[in-house]
């Protein structure tokens, strides 16, 4: 498909500051929009924002992202995670998509939304819906280091 990019497993943009510490907050991306306006909304303010997904298609997630960031939810964070976005290019999905739906991938769209934070932000960490159905902590202080493509737990998710 002419006009994508395809990128290595886990890499980094907007490296502007390139490190953040803060409280991990986050999920799955369509569930973390079904909490907007409950009691239970997430607050992204001075977090770093984890998410990722599975069968959601560029498009949704232009708009999925869109929402956030109409909901402000992208105006404070400290930087941004994103897990493992499971079958959400094209290729990866089950059907011809030959439209206006197919122009753009899904790192199109992460970057579209991500880069103009000036945040940290790492994409492709092996979390989530993917392969490996990994999970990881939420509400703990990380230190993200997109220079050095990393995430880190600064505390125990565990009381001691």
């Amino acid at each position: 498909m002419s006009g994508t990019r395809r990128r290595p497993a886990s890499h980094a943009i907007g490296c502007s500051p390139c490190c953040a510490t803060a409280p991990l907050v986050g999920g799955c991306l369509w569930l973390l929009l079904q909490t907007l306006a409950t009691p239970w909304e997430l607050d992204t303010d001075r977090a770093i924002l984890f998410f990722e997904d599975t069968h959601a298609p560029p498009y949704y997630v232009d708009g999925q992202l869109t929402q956030l960031r109409h909901a402000g939810k992208l105006e404070k964070i400290a930087g941004v995670v994103v897990g493992d976005m499971n079958k959400c290019d094209y290729g990866d999905l089950p059907r011809e998509v030959a439209d206006w739906r197919a122009t753009k991938s899904i790192e199109d769209v992460l970057d579209k939304h991500l880069q103009p934070l000036g945040v940290p932000v790492l994409y492709k960490l092996p979390l989530g819906h993917g392969k490996h159905i990994a999970s990881i902590p939420l509400g703990v202080r990380y230190t993200l280091d997109a220079d050095a493509r990393t995430l880190t737990v600064d505390e125990s998710p565990f009381e001691s």
